[in-house]
């Protein structure tokens, strides 16, 4: 659905976050997870794009970077080949995948970026 809000929810130490397939996704209180429903004001409406913000780095004092531990985990997902088959617009074409061929792709981080501009009015 398209949604004119993006709500976040911080985490909180009882939060249980799952993938499609039931397996646990790491978490920590504290962290941020954009949600987006159906109609944009209704949870009820049902769920309709969310990701999990992931901090990978900071500067300490002396200006040095500090990696977390989720910098291995994303660095591991951004190095990942593009899935074949697969092209950067149209969400991958996952308007005309079956769920497993969505899943084969649910977690290489793409560097490939598609952009569309409006045109003039």
């Amino acid at each position: 659905g398209v949604s004119n809000i993006s709500w976040a929810r911080v985490l909180q130490p009882a939060d249980q976050v799952v993938r499609p397939n039931g397996s646990a996704v790491p978490t920590e209180p504290g962290q941020l997870m954009r949600i987006n429903w159906n109609k944009h004001t209704d949870p009820q409406s049902g769920l309709s794009f969310q990701y999990l913000w992931q901090k990978v780095a900071t500067l300490d004092a002396q200006g040095n970077v500090q990696k977390t531990k989720w910098y291995d985990d994303v660095l591991a997902e951004a190095t990942m080949p593009t899935p074949s088959g697969s092209a950067p617009c149209c969400c991958y074409f996952t308007c005309c995948m079956s769920a497993q061929a969505k899943a084969d792709i649910y977690l290489p981080l793409s560097n490939d970026q598609y952009m569309t501009i409006a045109p003039k009015p």
